[in-house]
């Protein structure tokens, strides 16, 4: 970025932010050590330790904020392993840095309070006395217990995340009722993997395992609904051969997602995806028959790209055919509805990926931007009509994080409505 574009300024901010983060963390952590009274050899190694370790984390943020990114000047078998500890470092310790500003400044008006709210005539009268105040050492150190452990907690929720959380597959099964749902098509099965995002924090074996768990499950039509890669074009082919044990009996059907979008992959590519087995759908439709009984399943190109033709999509397809519609962003659904599609399968916001437990969803930033979050929605909560499933995703982004929003693999059973 060569512009001070507004873009530019509020990335240039965030690093210079991130900079400083590390610079008041150290300087805290270091203080803290000081204040264990520890041997003057060890306080030192300790404090030196610790100066080091930011020193490490702040390099990249700042460098970052001037243009230089320090991971293309390293090899990429360092290059590697520390971007995933700089990235899970940054969630971890802008979580605590805040923590310890909304400590500090709650003791700081919880002190102030208690002084003006004090009786002043009690204050003229202990004036005179002098005599210090005794200090309770057990409430100092609980005191110091409880900011340690306010401090700790995000750091190891955020590196449990990394190595456990978005490690933790979770199969969810659920039956799907369609009105108009031919009695020949009842107990038809999907599968439904979506955001692998092969790459850095998603190996070839990584998705082939994933791949074979969905096999196992033997579904009758398998869904991909869109983010194949993080990044690069190169990751497409990575995560296509590493599909290729799929195989399904009305086949496997793919739409694209932001991510193809943003690395300048389009349906030009359709023949990579055929080569692997998978019917690339881009504002187009097909058909599938299971005994004498017609779905169509409908892909749609990413709404990031601005190419959505609803009208291309639907103009093969009988308004009495059940539909099934691959769209990567959710929030077409409304839409979706509106044209009598009956089921829309999308992903995009990975269940939130780092998310508070609370209530249905829970709470994450996603909520900001879309209602659509993860499970199944019906159109505007009617018990009928068009319905919507929104799979968590496998793979992460921006941060190798996942909290509360386990990486998913769905299974759907479509049921016709009894009479």
């Amino acid at each position: 970025m060569s512009t001070w574009t507004p873009l530019y300024v509020m990335f240039f901010t965030f690093m210079v932010a991130m900079f400083f983060v590390q610079f008041l963390l150290c300087w805290r952590s270091v203080r803290a050590v000081l204040r264990l009274r520890l041997r003057r050899r060890w306080s030192r190694l300790l404090s030196g330790g610790i100066c080091a370790f930011f020193a490490g984390m702040a390099a990249p943020s700042g460098l970052q904020a001037v243009g230089v990114s320090v991971f293309t000047l390293l090899p990429a078998s360092i290059s590697e392993p520390y971007r995933t500890l700089f990235l899970v470092w940054m969630v971890s310790s802008s979580l605590s840095f805040l923590i310890l500003v909304t400590s500090d400044t709650l003791g700081w008006v919880a002190r102030h309070a208690r002084a003006w709210l004090r009786p002043r005539g009690r204050l003229r009268a202990a004036a005179p006395s002098r005599a210090p105040v005794a200090v309770n050492p057990s409430r100092r150190q609980f005191l110091q217990v409880m900011s340690f452990g306010a401090v700790a907690l995000p750091i190891g929720l955020t590196t449990y995340g990394a190595v456990w959380g978005r490690s933790r597959l979770e199969v969810v099964r659920r039956d799907i009722v369609i009105d108009k749902l031919p009695a020949a098509l009842d107990g038809l099965t999907i599968g439904q993997m979506s955001d692998i995002h092969a790459g850095t924090f998603m190996s070839w074996r990584e998705i082939n395992d994933y791949a074979v768990v969905l096999q196992e499950m033997k579904p009758d039509l398998i869904t991909l609904t869109g983010d194949f890669v993080t990044r690069k074009q190169y990751q497409l082919t990575t995560c296509l051969d590493a599909l290729q044990v799929l195989q399904a009996p009305l086949g496997i059907f793919a739409c694209l997602g932001n991510h193809e979008f943003w690395a300048g992959i389009d349906q030009r590519m359709a023949g990579e995806f055929a080569q692997g087995g998978v019917r690339l759908l881009v504002n187009e439709s097909v058909h599938v028959e299971r005994n004498g009984a017609r779905l169509a399943v409908l892909g749609i190109a990413d709404a990031w790209t601005g190419r959505i033709d609803w009208q291309s999509t639907l103009t093969a397809v009988a308004p009495e055919t059940p539909k099934l519609l691959l769209a990567h962003i959710p929030d077409v659904f409304p839409t979706a509805g509106r044209y009598g599609i009956d089921l829309t399968l999308s992903g995009h916001y990975h269940g939130g990926q780092l998310k508070l437990p609370s209530g249905r969803v829970g709470l994450t930033p996603a909520m900001l931007v879309s209602k659509y979050i993860a499970g199944h929605y019906r159109l505007d909560g009617a018990r009928r009509g068009p319905q919507l499933y929104v799979n968590r995703g496998l793979g992460t982004t921006g941060v190798p994080v996942r909290l509360n929003a386990r990486p998913e693999i769905t299974l759907l059973t479509l049921r016709a409505r009894p009479a």
